[in-house]
């Protein structure tokens, strides 16, 4: 069997160095014991022992390497001292004089001991913190699972593609975690049609089709202006989803059971104005669903328009509404709206 390319196995490898130790608990471990490693006297053999622990106990080896890169330059000389107080207060009951007393300067065996006793301190206990730090900022619990699941599974899909197109696929993902979480459930369209205008680069319909084989949407089709977008698209999803080179504002819609408009970092999504709402409110079937995802201040409405105004729209044209608002990245939220079409809006 032949080899894949080099440009496949250099992507595969580099995913492989992304995504292992994904768990909460391995986060922590492997900065935790990255900063211990780091603050060990080994100079000069910090990243060998580094990898080689990380291979050992299955962590991930670029958390640990720049965990251990605490011992720096900058903060070597801090670190070194640091030690050698901890290592003579615990050793000999007092703290080391910074200048050599009038007895000269101390043997060097002694301050050897010193500082690895010290630096078994000092990095267990920065280690800890590092640790405590990870733990407590890294999502955890089930539903936490499964979006990382989901969202590596889909990204996968475009490694073949290269990295890039897999570290982009799986940053907008994340960007939108509840989004990607109820694809990947499938609630979006289960066995009907779902059509993504302005899909940018296809991560969504990636994610849709990571539901079972039952809830997955009967036909996927993603619009977008894109011809290079929607070649590399259709390479990665293959024939599960049709892809149409077209102005995503002015598509015929045709009838659909959930059309989805979100926000991505690359490509903006069509805005959402009354005229294309009309037209997507036109085109559902009943209770089908309009699905709006963006990040605040980002999301696909008309400039100066705020959440509120969207919500009152979408329900005066007959959609019973469902907000949802994410935790904090970086200065925004993102945010998800449901509109369900009402099958008889007027009673």
């Amino acid at each position: 069997m032949p080899k894949p390319p080099l440009k496949e196995r250099m992507a595969e490898f580099a995913y492989r160095l992304a995504t292992e130790g994904q768990a909460p608990g391995a986060q922590a471990a492997a900065v935790g014991l990255g900063i211990l490693i780091g603050c060990t006297p080994l100079y000069g053999f910090h990243l060998v022992l580094a990898l080689v622990v990380a291979r050992v106990l299955g962590l991930s080896r670029v958390k640990m390497l720049a965990a251990c890169m605490i011992s720096n330059p900058v903060f070597v000389p801090f670190l070194v001292w640091g030690e050698l107080q901890v290592g003579s207060r615990l050793l000999r009951g007092h703290w080391r004089s910074v200048l050599p007393g009038s007895s000269g300067f101390p043997p060097l065996g002694e301050l050897g001991v010193d500082l690895i006793v010290g630096s078994l301190v000092v990095g267990t206990v920065i280690g800890a913190m590092g640790a405590l730090i990870v733990w407590l900022w890294v999502p955890k619990g089930p539903v936490a699972a499964q979006r990382r699941d989901v969202v590596e599974r889909a990204a996968h899909r475009f490694l073949k593609i290269g990295y890039r197109e897999w570290w982009r696929t799986r940053r907008e993902l994340c960007r939108h975690p509840e989004l990607a979480v109820r694809a990947g459930r499938g609630e979006f369209a289960a066995g009907g049609d779902f059509l993504d205008l302005g899909c940018g680069d296809g991560a969504l319909l990636a994610a849709v089709l990571e539901a079972e084989e039952g809830r997955r949407p009967g036909r996927l089709l993603g619009v977008t202006l894109e011809a290079g977008v929607a070649h590399q698209t259709e390479i990665a999803l293959g024939s599960d989803v049709t892809m149409e080179i077209a102005d995503p504002a002015a598509w015929p819609l045709g009838s659909q059971n959930a059309v989805v408009i979100w926000e991505t970092r690359r490509r903006r999504a069509p805005v959402l104005d009354d005229r294309l709402m009309g037209r997507i409110q036109a085109a559902l079937d009943d209770e089908g669903l309009l699905i709006v995802a963006g990040l605040e201040g980002r999301m696909p409405q008309p400039t100066g328009e705020s959440l509120i105004g969207l919500e009152e729209r979408l329900k005066a044209a007959g959609f019973e509404v469902e907000v949802s608002i994410g935790r904090r990245q970086g200065l925004r939220r993102p945010v998800l709206v449901l509109g369900k079409k009402q099958e008889n809006p007027g009673k």
